[in-house]
């Protein structure tokens, strides 16, 4: 059996950028902490990577450089019934591959020391007197912490008894197709987001993203459904995301669809327990647009702090984390989402207060130009 002072379950940006924080902030943590991960890098990974210019800060923060391909989006259009709400950015946001980006963060770890145990899922947790009992498949650990970095279907959540009602958990459809009407020499790409199915109990959007995989230019396409409205209808995510793709795109027949649920952030989630901290999906990525990668990079640096204090003080409790994860910038951040979201969500089903909302955007925006 092997000790150690923090085990983080988890190879993906939570718990990536939990360890850089933790070692950027104090060396001596190279040393003291694993983070483990059941997957190789670089593993697939659904997810339509976005990345805003609210995550491209956390990444300025750990002081990296992407060194991976990626999309600069330079314009958003935000349909409704033929209204067009249009943001103009440098960029708005990026649009990289996760699993390419996941890589690409533990390579950044790895090289400042960090252990990062790949293939190793864990298999099961313990309570001792003295920390947690990991078991994996190769390897015994106690850590006197541990982070759960795992994401919405991974084992720490559950295992703490973190099961709320209704579940707060969204839905998400993905296609990636070749694209050949891209531009991508013109320095502008756009990206889309249209509302148009809220009329169909989609409590969100239809997707498409420039995307690039190989170097060629590619279409990821999606529907999101945030369900945060649980006494309304179910959405048929199939039927709308076809509906989508034959409005915007193309669906082919070798077309391959995939889908993944998010469990997104609310102020009530359970998000510790003694010796565990939840972070990333696992304790709640942000409800309005689904927005993962950005959020979970900046519950490392919380989380961070969180367990550099509880070693300080020897208090493995973590009875002050809700509260310094409300508080800090990410916290406030998925607050106002989430409040946005219970708002917007129960108001799509008044089409004339969609459109005000987006007359409304639209005059703005123009007015902003």
């Amino acid at each position: 059996m092997r000790k150690v002072d923090l085990a983080i379950i988890g190879g993906g940006p939570a718990g990536i950028s939990t360890a850089l924080h933790l070692v950027r902030q104090e060396p001596s943590w190279v040393s003291r902490l694993v983070v483990i991960e059941k997957g190789t890098h670089p593993r697939p990974k659904l997810c339509a990577g976005g990345i805003t210019q609210f995550g491209m800060r956390q990444i300025r923060r750990l002081g990296l450089t992407p060194k991976i391909p990626f999309v600069p989006v330079g314009r958003a259009d935000f349909l409704y019934r033929g209204h067009a709400v249009q943001l103009r950015g440098k960029p708005i946001f990026i649009v990289t591959r996760r699993e390419e980006f996941d890589a690409w963060l533990a390579q950044e770890a790895k090289g400042l020391g960090i252990e990062l145990l790949e293939g190793n899922p864990v298999q099961s947790l313990a309570r001792r007197a003295e920390g947690i009992l990991i078991d994996t498949a190769h390897t015994r650990f106690l850590a006197k912490a541990v982070v759960g970095a795992d994401g919405a279907r991974g084992i720490v959540r559950p295992w703490i008894g973190a099961r709320e009602r209704p579940a707060r958990v969204a839905r998400l459809l993905e296609v990636v197709m070749p694209e050949t009407r891209f531009d991508f020499d013109d320095g502008r790409r756009v990206a889309t987001f249209d509302f148009d199915m809220v009329r169909d109990d989609l409590q969100g959007y239809y997707w498409n993203f420039p995307s690039l995989i190989g170097g060629q230019p590619y279409l990821n396409s999606g529907v999101y459904d945030s369900q945060v409205n649980s006494g309304q209808r179910k959405a048929r995510l199939r039927e709308l995301l076809s509906k989508g793709l034959k409005h915007h795109a193309y669906l082919s027949e070798t077309t391959r669809i995939e889908g993944h649920p998010i469990r997104w952030f609310s102020p009530s989630n359970q998000v510790a327990a003694e010796r565990i901290l939840l972070a990333g999906d696992a304790s709640g990525a942000e409800p309005l647009f689904g927005e993962g990668i950005s959020i979970a990079l900046a519950y490392g640096d919380v989380v961070a702090s969180t367990v550099r204090r509880a070693f300080q003080k020897q208090d493995f409790s973590f009875n002050d984390y809700r509260r310094r994860l409300l508080t800090s910038p990410v916290g406030r951040y998925l607050l106002l989402r989430w409040a946005t979201a219970q708002a917007f969500y129960r108001l799509t089903s008044r089409d004339r207060v969609m459109r005000f909302l987006w007359r409304t955007g639209e005059l703005v925006t123009k007015a902003m130009r």
